[in-house]
């Protein structure tokens, strides 16, 4: 069973809770051995990331049969799965299958695995709030789509989270793909889309 703390989500290196995790990340996903296999080399990477284990708390509850996730990048996990486009037109297609969301949403969490390799710990963090703004607005049917690093900044502030240089690290992340961004009426919009 998938444990979620306030500041670590545990996973058991088991078939059990990784299926779980495929139906959190997407309602209606199953997934085979195979994808399973695969989801638990992704959780292996993530929880190798150094912004998991900045502080050392989450290394003292690793056992050989857990994936320990500090919530940041549990939720960037989500939100770039929730946010990429292969994920989001399968689940457009009413008829396709539970299986065929599943290779979705494992192709998604490569991806993002991948990408999470490949930036800073701000870049992570700022990722993640980036998303949560985003992901907050259209869970409460928002029609706003792209965020400004006043939004941004104002998550950190809502959270009494001390931030990095939004802006510099927003650039930053457009600049190596993660993030798209536009100017609109003078102001630089971003956006997550994969």
């Amino acid at each position: 069973m998938i444990e979620y703390m306030q500041d670590v989500v545990f996973i058991e290196h088991n078939d059990a809770d990784i299926q779980q995790l495929f139906e959190d990340l997407g309602k209606g996903s199953v997934a085979d051995a195979h994808q399973i296999k695969q989801m638990s080399d992704v959780l292996k990477s993530l929880t190798n990331l150094p912004l998991n284990q900045a502080d050392g708390s989450v290394r003292a509850r690793i056992g050989s049969y857990q994936f320990p996730l500090k919530r940041t990048v549990y939720t960037a996990l989500t939100i770039a799965v929730t946010f990429a486009g292969g994920v989001i037109a399968v689940m457009a297609e009413s008829g396709s299958g539970s299986l065929v969301l599943g290779g979705a949403i494992l192709g998604a969490a490569q991806q993002a695995s991948d990408l999470f390799t490949k930036l800073s710990e701000d870049e992570l963090v700022v990722y993640e709030a980036l998303g949560s703004v985003l992901l907050q607005w259209r869970q409460a049917n928002d029609p706003r789509k792209r965020a400004t690093v006043a939004d941004v900044d104002a998550l950190f502030t809502q959270r009494n989270q001390a931030s990095p240089d939004v802006t510099a690290t927003l650039q930053a992340l457009r600049d190596k793909g993660a993030v798209k961004s536009e100017v609109t009426q003078g102001q630089v919009h971003y956006w997550i889309e994969s």
